[in-house]
């Protein structure tokens, strides 16, 4: 038959090389059986793999500690320091459990993973959170503790898309003919530009929004669809020969939809190993600025990509005057999973209220899929016509109430607020905004009376008071 012998050395550090001889014997003879010759190798510490998340705001963020041997060894994470901000829990049945409160405690849970609570209502760019290793459960005593070098967790949290809040009142007052200008202000906890959209019309006047009358809210229905016609910056782009892979070839109509490696498209110069936030709140490793023909009310932006897809990170529309970006959307990269294919991106983006022919368009590279990336064609969609009853708070608004309609009354219209960017387009419910009109204070009216030719009659002499 054959024999199991199983050998530990007793001595930890020995060198690989190592030969330790040994004969097997019957308890009883002593009679030799078999023998055999057991080489020994150096016991190698276990590794750890740096983790990046990119999560929103107010969000419970699982995080899992990669940790390995190379000799098949168990090995457990180990906590080396606690974030600046927020707190590490133990995952207890897939929640947060006990607390992480000091460095050197280790990871009980089997997946290895750990919850990480941010504050509320922040944001921040990447930053390392908090730092673990691993530690060798061989079943040596002697190789227990046997650690890993430390490694980082960095953390980026987006912020989640709040609507903003109205700051202004809700009713004014004006006499009879006379125009009103309505303050409307509102605050936004991001900062970000916050856009009014009316959603009726007063019954009993009118409506005059950055000087311009609102007699009705159709929408526009004339879209002009272009591809980009001019490259105007770039963060970076691959060398290659003559045009191979450089910004430029973003521009001009679609012509090929397949997956790939295509020369003929725009690649940056690094992988996805260049994770650098170049970004003040949006994390983005790669940019590009490009113009259209026909300045538009921007509606829609499609993002073509052809090698590992799924890296944008916002849109932004240049003001007319060319001083700044208003944002039209941001977002996270897309997470890999299953077959690569060519993909074209058409998030939802918020309706730009002025006329632009520039976008910048935002890549996170470093977060996405792995290797290199590529961007075939960019398509922009919109219309020359002006929207109605839209514009960037605060905004010029004048209620002119109408003549024709005397005495005191209550007018009203209602409209709604938003801001840029989102993942989807947040509105608030529409607020209901009511207009007091009274009287002047005016002087006596006389009303004439015309009797028919030839017949006598009776003048009353009569007036009236109109007072509030």
């Amino acid at each position: 038959g054959s024999t199991v012998v199983q050998y530990e050395s007793p001595v930890r550090g020995s060198f690989p090389g190592d030969i330790v001889s040994f004969a097997v014997v019957y308890a009883g003879g002593g009679s030799t059986v078999g023998q055999g010759v057991v080489q020994l190798r150096q016991d190698r510490p276990p590794l750890a793999t740096p983790v990046s998340v990119v999560e929103e705001e107010n969000t419970t963020i699982l995080v899992v500690c990669t940790i390995s041997d190379p000799d098949g060894d168990r090995v457990m994470a180990v906590i080396s320091s606690l974030p600046p901000v927020g707190q590490l829990f133990q995952v207890s049945q897939g929640v947060a459990g006990v607390p992480i409160t000091q460095p050197g405690t280790a990871v009980t849970d089997r997946g290895n993973g750990v919850i990480y609570v941010p504050p509320r209502n922040a944001f921040f760019s990447p930053f390392v959170a908090f730092a673990f290793y691993a530690i060798n459960l061989n079943p040596s005593a002697a190789n227990i503790s046997f650690a890993s070098a430390w490694v980082n967790v960095t953390v980026e949290v987006l912020p989640a898309d709040n609507s903003p809040t109205l700051t202004s009142g809700l009713n004014i007052s004006t006499v009879e003919g006379a125009a009103v200008n309505i303050p409307i202000t509102a605050y936004d906890p991001y900062n970000y530009p916050v856009s009014m959209a009316l959603t009726t019309l007063p019954a009993q006047g009118t409506l005059v929004l950055n000087g311009v009358p609102v007699t009705t809210l159709m929408p526009a229905l004339r879209q002009v669809v272009q591809w980009v016609s001019e490259v105007l910056n770039f963060s970076s782009q691959f060398p290659g020969y003559g045009l191979s892979y450089f910004a430029l070839n973003v521009m001009g109509p679609q012509t090929d939809t397949s997956y790939g490696d295509h020369s003929n498209s725009w690649c940056p110069s690094s992988a996805n190993n260049d994770c650098v936030s170049r970004g003040t709140d949006i994390f983005y490793t790669e940019f590009i600025v490009v113009g259209i023909a026909t300045p538009v009310y921007v509606t829609e932006v499609h993002v073509m990509e052809n090698l590992n897809p799924g890296t944008l990170t916002r849109i932004l529309a240049q003001y007319p005057n060319g001083t700044g970006f208003y944002p039209l959307w941001y977002g996270k990269p897309t997470v890999c999973s299953g077959k690569q294919k060519y993909m074209v991106t058409a998030p939802q983006i918020c309706r730009s209220a002025f006329l632009t022919k520039v976008l910048r368009l935002e890549f996170d590279t470093c977060h996405s899929c792995a290797g290199w990336h590529e961007i075939d064609k960019i398509r922009v969609i919109g219309t020359t016509d002006a929207p109605t009853g839209v514009s960037v708070v605060p905004s010029q608004l004048v209620y002119q109430p109408w003549a024709s309609t005397p005495g005191p009354r209550q007018d009203s219209f209602s409209f709604t607020i938003t801001h840029c960017p989102g993942n989807f387009l947040k509105t608030s419910q529409p607020f209901n905004f009511l207009v007091n009109v009274v009287n002047t204070t005016a002087t006596p009216r006389m009303y004439p009376f015309a009797p028919a030719e030839e017949v006598a009659a009776e003048i009353d002499f009569s007036a009236e008071q109109r007072s509030p």
